[in-house]
């Protein structure tokens, strides 16, 4: 597949292509859209910080304003190294999972099916960008609650493709790390408690 093939392929056609995503692990091609996709958003949010921001200034602060808009672009450079570091994180996270709860491993055809399920996300700024514009800001809220309701539904047939496992399987695998994550802080604060109440 081609690099619009696979963004339609997301889209319209989602298990065919995370198949074939976790087939033939085409990690170049999947590195380049994702990293196209994340350069939109930061584009977005750089624009988004930048305005909530130097809008508040008096006009009088022009000074503040220009560190103002490198800080944005600080900002925006963040946002994709931060976004390309929870992809390798998460990624590195549901191999380990899978390898311990299915025998199952692929880690390079998950890290590509992963980046592609994530790109509804990267909409995101996008439509906070037309909320604010079109004061649409009830819409926004509705429409963010259904790309992340979207982009998890793609990380679980991510999962299932790549990994070869049930639907089932795979649900109980995209919560494994938040189960365990919850369970640790559970005990975390049991016995901090446990200590304080011993002093």
């Amino acid at each position: 597949m081609r690099a619009h093939e696979l963004v339609y392929g997301v889209f319209f056609n989602p298990a065919a292509t995370f198949r074939y995503v976790g087939e033939e692990k085409p990690l170049r091609q999947v590195f380049a859209i994702w990293l196209a996709a994340l350069g939109f958003g930061a584009v977005v949010s750089f624009s988004l910080f930048r305005g909530n921001v130097v809008s508040g200034l008096p006009p009088d602060w022009s000074v503040l304003a220009d560190r103002v808009a490198n800080f944005s672009l600080v900002y925006g450079v963040g946002y994709v190294v931060v976004s390309l570091l929870i992809w390798f994180v998460s990624a590195a996270v549901y191999s380990l999972a899978s390898e311990v709860l299915y025998q199952r491993g692929n880690g390079r055809g998950l890290l590509a099916a992963l980046a592609l399920a994530n790109l509804p996300s990267t909409l995101g700024p996008a439509f906070r960008l037309l909320g604010r514009v079109f004061v649409w800001e009830s819409l926004v809220i509705l429409l963010a609650l259904g790309i992340c309701l979207w982009t998890v539904g793609l990380q679980v047939v991510a999962l299932r493709e790549a990994l070869k496992v049930s639907t089932s399987q795979a649900i109980m695998l995209w919560a494994f790390p938040m189960v365990i994550t919850g369970l640790l802080l559970v005990i975390m604060i049991v016995l901090l408690g446990v200590a304080a109440g011993g002093f």
